[in-house]
């Protein structure tokens, strides 16, 4: 069964910010553009499909969904100066006193980690985060990731 495609749900106001579809004028009077290939969209808003932006063009970008997303969670996660860290099993393997092979599992539970402050876009030794963010004077650096990790 093919799975059906995602239609992009974000385009770039005429300020540069990320606005989800739900937000703007219907058609051309939402005055976005694609968050990849910045060219003009229309905001798809009918009755019988999900709303959704479209290129104006007749040619839909690779990237926009993938860029729209990107961006989006960029935002929530500077607005909201939070992430949930998730659920980790770590296996420890090591030798006890009287040379017998051990292995421990550990669980982490999925939490909630707050931060006093979160930049996107950030240079620190050499990188470039998506999100920096600041707790208690440390540094966290965010990885936003939708189909592929950075190779950067």
């Amino acid at each position: 069964m093919k799975r059906p495609k995602i239609k992009l749900p974000f385009g770039l106001d005429s300020t540069n910010t990320v606005i989800h579809i739900n937000d703007v004028k219907s058609g051309k009077q939402c005055n976005c553009v694609c968050p990849s290939c910045r060219s003009a969209l229309i905001a798809a808003k009918g009755t019988k499909n999900q709303h959704h932006f479209k290129h104006a063009s007749t040619t839909e970008c690779e990237t926009g969904l993938e860029s729209a997303i990107h961006l989006a969670a960029k935002r929530m996660i500077k607005e909201k100066k939070e992430i949930t860290l998730p659920s980790q099993t770590f296996v420890v393997t090591g030798t006890d006193s009287r040379g017998i092979q051990q292995r421990e599992s550990l669980k982490l539970q999925t939490k909630p980690m707050a931060f006093d402050s979160a930049d996107d876009e950030v240079e620190l030794h050499g990188m470039k985060a998506d999100i920096l963010a600041l707790r208690d004077g440390r540094p966290l650096i965010i990885e936003i990731c939708y189909r592929h990790k950075s190779r950067r």
